[in-house]
């Protein structure tokens, strides 16, 4: 209750409560004047009693006890002033620091950054000090704002008149927009990557040509005989082309086959292609070597 009272009385103060019941309210050192008593105590000239009583009497503000001061038990004075000097500087670097990152936090509070900005945009076009503009009441605030955004709008300094949003809304507006966009994407038909899907029927294309190349390729026998563990010895006595009639006209067969083939293969196809056929050729000249043979004869015979 005692200090709801100061605070009634004196407003926002600080106060030394004391074990006894005494309340000693006070108010920090003016950073001049703090300055000033850094400089004295530095130079040792005035005894620190003294002192001490000049900052009792400059800060407390309850009158009564700075009459009392002659009467007041030993200890008091000097635990007030500890107690004002404490609050009027930082007695160290750290301390430095977290006062500095404590005004920040208090600048860009959400509740006051707006009034501090327009403090800030005020002083910027008029030469007041900043104590004069907080001490302003609100309707001659905002009349030193707009007089302030008149000023820069005909000097060219600002583009458009000053306009304040809610950050929270402007991000829910922004996130349904988003997510508007991204649904009406979704719901879009997909382009078609035409080169993909040419590529694709190109590859089954080949698959399917060289699976069909195997199939021709796969000598008589039980199903799943490997074709490289064929063998390759004579199982006849007269080879059973020999046996079928002889065309009454000539026929390229190879002629006719390397042009389709040809036709239809990629360069990659014509060179696995070549390979092959050279492969079978030399398979070919050992199994029909009597074939062959018998050929030449014929042929010899009718020229």
């Amino acid at each position: 209750m005692n200090l709801y009272e100061v605070r009634q009385q004196y407003g926002g103060v600080y106060v030394t409560v004391f074990p006894d019941g005494l309340t000693v309210p006070w108010k920090p050192l003016p950073l001049n004047e703090y300055i000033q008593y850094i400089y004295e105590y530095q130079r040792a000239i005035i005894p620190p009693a003294i002192l001490e009583d000049e900052i009792f009497k400059k800060c407390v503000v309850d009158q009564t006890t700075i009459r009392h001061m002659p009467f007041l038990k030993a200890g008091i004075v000097t635990t007030v002033v500890r107690n004002i000097w404490e609050h009027s500087g930082p007695s160290n670097i750290d301390e430095l620091n977290n006062d500095i990152n404590r005004a920040r936090a208090q600048l860009v509070a959400p509740d006051v950054k707006l009034f501090h900005e327009l403090v800030m945009f005020v002083l910027n076009v008029f030469p007041y000090k900043p104590e004069e503009v907080y001490a302003m009441d609100y309707d001659t605030f905002m009349s030193r704002v707009v007089m302030a955004e008149r000023k820069l709008l005909e000097a060219g300094a600002m583009k458009q008149p000053l306009i304040f949003e809610n950050l929270e809304e402007k991000k829910q507006r922004r996130k349904r927009v988003e997510q508007h966009a991204k649904d009406a994407a979704e719901q879009m038909p997909k382009k078609v990557d035409a080169r993909a899907l040419w590529n694709e029927q190109q590859q089954q294309k080949r698959v399917s040509k060289k699976a069909r190349v195997a199939a021709e390729k796969l000598p008589d026998g039980p199903v799943g005989e490997d074709y490289n563990n064929v063998d390759r010895k004579k199982w006849w006595n007269v080879s059973p082309v020999l046996e079928v009639p002889q065309p009454t006209h000539d026929i390229n067969f190879r002629t006719e086959a390397a042009e389709q083939r040809a036709f239809v293969l990629t360069g990659h196809e014509k060179m696995d292609e070549h390979l092959e056929h050279a492969k079978m050729l030399e398979d070919a000249k050992i199994i029909y070597k009597d074939l062959i043979e018998e050929f030449k004869k014929r042929k010899n015979s009718d020229k």
